[in-house]
């Protein structure tokens, strides 16, 4: 991915758990730029997440506001699981006091 990109979308927190970047959380699972145009996919936690238009805007504001043209696209193409979550954000979840539940291997949330 783009550092520049990655490092606008890093900003870009999950408004449930404000320690972890969407880009951490794995919902962000495809970026294209062409130009100074930004294709951006998400993949929901879950079907019918209330915050998703949320996150999506606050992706698309975060993009305006470096001067790009985001196009975030809410996709199901790709499902999401707690075993897309980055290994930086699996160290803020534990910091933050979730983690991995260390017999049945699955994330507590």
């Amino acid at each position: 991915m783009n550092p520049t990109i990655l490092h606008i979308l890093e900003t870009v927190k999950d408004p449930e758990i404000p320690v972890l970047s969407l880009v951490d959380l794995g919902v962000i699972t495809e970026v294209k730029v062409e130009g100074n145009t930004v294709l951006v996919k998400m993949t929901p936690t879950f079907v019918g997440c209330p915050a998703m238009d949320y996150m999506k805007a606050e992706v698309e504001t975060a993009l305006i506001q470096q001067g790009y043209i985001p196009k975030v696209t809410i996709t199901f193409e790709k499902s999401w699981s707690s075993d897309l979550i980055s290994e930086k954000g699996k160290a803020a979840l534990k910091k933050y006091g979730l983690a991995r539940h260390p017999i049945l291997n699955s994330l507590l949330i």
